[in-house]
């Protein structure tokens, strides 16, 4: 049996920072390597397992407004959203409705890791899951 393995997304994000959610029973993953990331594998049964991504690791939600990664986030966002709330989508066509402040992104460090975890499961014959926290359509 899989135990509950939370993930983060905007509805933790907008209620906890990043710090409470890596110091508290929501951290499901040993994060040492990754912090402030929350990303890791489950393992499921003997070749398989789920990788878990933290989607909202470029986010402006969950940090402090004077952080880099918040600065950043806000300055993707406004760059492709011009509309006076950054979580208003109007005028936004395709692909480009995904830059809201609800939503998130994943660094470059993560993307490296999910390549590396992929790499070893195809040499080791292990099938893979992967989930995350995001909007499929907006």
């Amino acid at each position: 049996m899989i135990s509950e393995q939370p993930l983060w997304g905007n509805h933790e994000l907008y209620n906890f920072t990043r710090q409470e959610l890596l110091n508290g029973p929501l951290c499901s993953f040993d994060t040492k390597t990754c912090s402030p990331g929350h990303y890791g594998t489950i393992e499921v049964c003997p070749h398989l397992k789920i990788i878990a991504l933290d989607t909202y690791e470029f986010s402006a939600l969950g940090v402090e407004e004077d952080s880099e990664v918040y600065i950043q986030s806000m300055e993707l966002l406004r760059k492709h959203n011009q509309n006076e709330s950054s979580n208003d989508p109007t005028g936004l066509r395709g692909h480009q409705r995904r830059f809201v402040q609800f939503n998130g992104g994943i660094t470059s460090k993560q993307l490296h890791w999910l390549e590396e975890q992929l790499t070893n499961a195809k040499n080791r014959n292990e099938k893979v899951i992967i989930i995350g926290n995001f909007k499929l359509y907006l």
